[in-house]
């Protein structure tokens, strides 16, 4: 008896014109739903995509490629190039970059004595850095 009670007065008090619409509402949260899945799934394609990716080592030698000649043009012959060193001083390593050779040399490997540079093209001696006392 009282449960009848009670939805009468509900009935009574609320008919179906004061009950509020809530399509709005539903709209609301069916847009916010699908909006939450779709960042959801951008960022697992973002997560997926640099977990997949390869990484490649870096280039630790600091040292410059070789150019490629791109034309069909051959580089011009300079000859022979005779490049004096110091009394026993061998060349220790070599090196090219934009369009330079660079000659180390020394007694061996750990003791770098100086440097040539040379034009690539020409074989002129560019210049020489000389360490030392």
């Amino acid at each position: 008896m009282i449960q009848t009670r009670q939805i009468y007065w509900i009935n009574v008090l609320m008919t179906e014109e004061d009950v509020p619409n809530t399509t709005f509402l539903k709209w609301v949260v069916t847009i916010l739903g699908i909006m939450i899945v779709a960042v959801a799934v951008a960022i697992g394609v973002i997560l997926y995509q640099r977990a997949m990716a390869t990484t490649e080592p870096a280039d630790v030698s600091g040292a410059a490629e070789v150019p490629v000649l791109t034309t069909g043009a051959k580089a011009a012959a300079f000859g022979s190039v005779h490049v004096t060193l110091p009394d026993n001083m061998v060349v220790t390593q070599t090196a090219y970059d934009t369009g330079r050779i660079v000659l180390t040399y020394g007694s061996d490997e750990a003791d770098i004595q100086g440097m040539i540079v040379l034009d690539a093209t020409t074989g002129v001696v560019l210049g020489r850095f000389v360490f030392g006392p």
